[in-house]
């Protein structure tokens, strides 16, 4: 069985990715936005306006994803084993209908992440989603 030790760093990997792909759509984002042709020069195009509020969502994932990272890290920082349900904690859910075992580590938020550790699939599932 993968220890969590393993498994957060893990899934704090996957997540530093995220963030450096975030990193570089945000960036090709803003220079599309910059070099599009604005409303003021052809007034059907659009696109500068659009590159812009794509860049706005791309930004607030990008601060959920790195919030989402420091909450991991401290988390790392804090590792317990626990006899209860809790931020930082692995449950495993077996599916009556399948006999299948699912493992889901809780974090605050930012959830639906899988990541696969020493053959193990494990997803990250948020204290905000619905049970």
């Amino acid at each position: 069985m993968t220890s969590k030790e393993e498994l957060v760093d893990a899934i704090i990997k996957a997540k530093e990715e995220n963030i450096s792909k975030l990193e570089e759509s945000l960036k090709s984002t803003r220079k599309q936005a910059r070099e599009a042709e604005g409303s003021n020069v052809t007034h059907s195009d659009t696109s500068k306006f659009q590159y812009s509020n794509l860049a706005l969502g791309i930004e607030k994932r990008l601060l959920e994803a790195n919030e989402g990272l420091e909450a991991l890290n401290r988390i790392r920082q804090n590792i317990q084993t626990r006899d209860f349900v809790a931020i930082g904690g692995v449950v495993q859910v077996m599916n009556i209908a399948s006999q299948g075992n699912y493992r889901y580590f809780i974090v605050p938020f930012g959830g639906g992440d899988s990541t696969e550790v020493e053959g193990e699939e494990i997803t990250t599932i948020s204290t905000a989603s619905p049970m």
